[in-house]
Parts: structure tokens; C-alpha cells; sequence
């Protein structure tokens, strides 16, 4: 090879080839399901799972603070709209309580579909019990979250 060609390679690198791989029915419905959880609680989850993986008590705490966390943001999320909205269009409580629990519960069926999870850990193929799970609620978020009025991310 000559000069001049090394220095054309260097110049004009070859094309890289993305990495390309099967289809995962459940990445697919995981990520559809994180678009309806705030982040927040699903970063800081994973963060003490990571941080705290050989301690179970302590990832059972990194959930209970993901919950909190996530409550949090659902709430206050909610009453910012309240306080911007005219009074015939603001939200109920009854609509916060049910937003509530039903992100709740998919923060839950999120968490169950990671490995060295709390919640199926019990099970003895517990990442399968949450990956079908997941399938079910990702579908009927999709169905059921435009109607409840949950915001999604994009």
C-alpha cells in the first residue's frame, strides 16, 4: 500500500457498519413502558441496584425511594397543571390518585423485568414472570395511557 493510499484511509475512514441485532419483544415493551415512568425514578432505582447489587435489603430501599421519588413527580406534575389550567378544565384528585397508582404499578412491573430485582426474585424464573408482565402492561398502557390523559416521552 502506498503513501498516498494511507493517507487517504486516514482521511476518509472506511464506513462502520452498525451493529445490528434480533428483535427483543421485551426491550421493545420496556422501553415503551420507561416512556410513561419519570425518569428520575427509574434512574435513581437503577442506580442503587448497580451501587448496591450484593446487598438485598439495600435494593429493596433503592426501590421504596424510587417509589417516593416517582409519587413525588406525579404529584407535583399534576398540581402544576392544576394551578395553569382554567378551573371547568383542571384535573381531579380522583385522576391524580389513579394516575398514581397506575404508574406506580409500572414502575413495579418495570423493576420486576431487571435482573436481581426485589419483586420476582422469589420466583425461580422471576425475569420471565416480569418480562410477560411488562408485555401485558405495555400493551395496555398504550391502550389506556392517551385516555387517561398520561404524558409520554418521547
Amino acid at each position: 500500500m502506498s503513501a498516498f493510499s494511507y493517507a487517504d484511509r486516514a482521511f476518509y475512514p472506511p464506513p462502520v457498519q452498525p451493529f445490528t441485532s434480533p428483535p427483543n419483544p421485551i426491550l421493545d415493551a420496556l422501553a415503551a413502558l420507561a416512556r410513561y415512568i419519570p425518569a428520575e425514578g427509574l434512574a435513581l432505582y437503577i442506580a442503587i441496584a448497580a451501587f448496591a447489587a450484593q446487598i438485598p435489603w439495600l435494593v429493596v430501599v433503592g426501590l421504596i425511594a424510587a417509589l417516593a421519588l416517582t409519587a413525588l413527580i406525579v404529584i407535583v406534575k399534576w398540581a402544576d397543571a392544576r394551578s395553569n389550567l382554567p378551573e371547568s378544565e383542571r384535573p381531579s384528585g380522583r385522576m391524580l390518585a389513579l394516575t398514581l397508582v397506575v404508574i406506580l404499578v409500572a414502575l413495579v412491573i418495570y423493576v420486576s423485568a431487571l435482573a436481581g430485582n426485589p419483586v420476582t426474585s422469589g420466583f425461580p424464573n422471576g425475569t420471565v414472570v416480569g418480562g410477560v408482565a411488562v408485555l401485558i402492561a405495555a400493551a395496555f398502557l398504550s391502550i389506556l395511557g392517551p385516555r387517561m390523559g398520561l404524558e409520554r416521552r418521547s
